[in-house]
Order: C-alpha cells, then structure tokens, then sequence
C-alpha cells in the first residue's frame, strides 16, 4: 500500500447513467432514458425601437421653431421637449410637435 488510494484502470470508469454512454455501432441510437439537449437556443435579442425624429415649435402670435428631438412617439416626445427646451407651464400647454420629415 501506498496511501494513494485505489488505483484505477480505464475500464473502472463509467457513465453514471446509460443515457451519457455513447457506442460507435449502435450509430447515437437514444434508449429510454433521455438525454439533456445538445442544441442551446440563444434568446432573441430586442430589436431597437427606431427612435423617430419631432418637431417642437411653441405657439405664440406665430410659431417659434425651438428645434427638434428625438423620440420613439408623440408623448415622449412632448416630454423631451419640455425637459430639452426648458419650457415654463405656458408653454407647456401649447407646444406644436410633429414628425419631421425627410
């Protein structure tokens, strides 16, 4: 005895599950026991949302073109704007906003 333990040849070691055993001659023939799929499906990644292009103009006695942001919609949009441009609470009820084209 050497005190390394036991020592092992090639055939003491086995698959725990015949699932994990694979023969050359059976051609990957699946038993009863199923094995864990061999294909990893990736998650889709999310499509960026194309942020669109808007208009923003205040209307006073004429329109005041204050410049252009940029936003997934409308509302956000307006939001923007108002952050953007710093527009007090009467402006803030009169903002023109449309999508800018071309």
């Amino acid at each position: 005895m050497t005190g390394r333990g036991p020592s092992l040849n090639a055939g003491d070691i086995r698959a725990l599950s015949s699932a994990g055993e694979r023969s050359l001659h059976t051609g990957e023939v699946v038993g009863s026991i199923p094995t864990a799929p061999t294909i990893v499906r990736r998650p889709k990644k999310k499509t960026a949302t194309k942020l669109r292009s808007w208009r923003v103009v205040t209307m006073r006695s004429r329109g005041e073109l204050l410049g252009y942001v940029e936003a997934l919609d409308r509302e956000r949009a307006e939001a923007v704007a108002i952050k953007q441009f710093d527009l007090d609470q009467d402006q803030r009820r009169r903002p023109l906003i449309r999508e800018r084209q071309g």
